[in-house]
């Protein structure tokens, strides 16, 4: 619709027919709180034509990681490498990573996730410390994976927190 693509969803919980930018996914999402009533939401979609073009003309144009890109960790500078041997930061503060291509992407997001970790872990013991609780699982993730992933609290469980 308007030259973007839609992603129809059935969602029991859902009372009304809604539409959405989902703006990780760079597409649209219509809902419908039925099977039966999809048709319904793709009207919906197709007559807000207009919105949907407004919304995703805003959106940024994704910009790939590349090899030679800057990016900032804890507020130091790291430019992105390509070069064999193991994803690693190294003491120029390079992030170095094998491979081509999405393989090497994926190698750079598993690196920056370790050090995220290692910077998260380090920032919250220290803090732990001077207030004088217990330890913490310190965990980081995409928050979208766990939406709605609620579990009933164990008794006596370590705390967590998650970035």
């Amino acid at each position: 619709i308007a030259g973007h693509p839609v992603v129809l969803k059935v969602n029991a919980r859902a009372r009304r027919v809604s539409l959405r930018v989902d703006r990780v996914g760079g597409h649209v999402v219509a809902t419908a709180p039925r099977l039966s009533r999809l048709p319904e939401a793709v009207a919906f979609a197709r007559e807000r034509a207009d919105w949907i073009a407004a919304q995703m003309g805003a959106l940024p144009a994704a910009q790939p990681l590349a090899p030679g890109d800057a990016l900032c960790l804890f507020g130091q500078p790291i430019v992105l490498a390509q070069a064999p041997g193991r994803a690693r930061l190294d003491p120029l503060g390079r992030l170095v990573a094998p491979g081509e291509g999405e393989a090497w992407r994926a190698a750079v997001v598993r690196t920056l996730k370790r050090a995220a970790l290692a910077g998260f872990t380090e920032r919250t013991e220290a803090v732990r410390q001077r207030l004088g609780q217990p330890p913490l699982k310190v965990a980081v993730a995409d928050p979208r994976a766990r939406w709605g992933s609620c579990r009933q609290a164990v008794r006596g469980a370590p705390a967590q927190i998650r970035y």
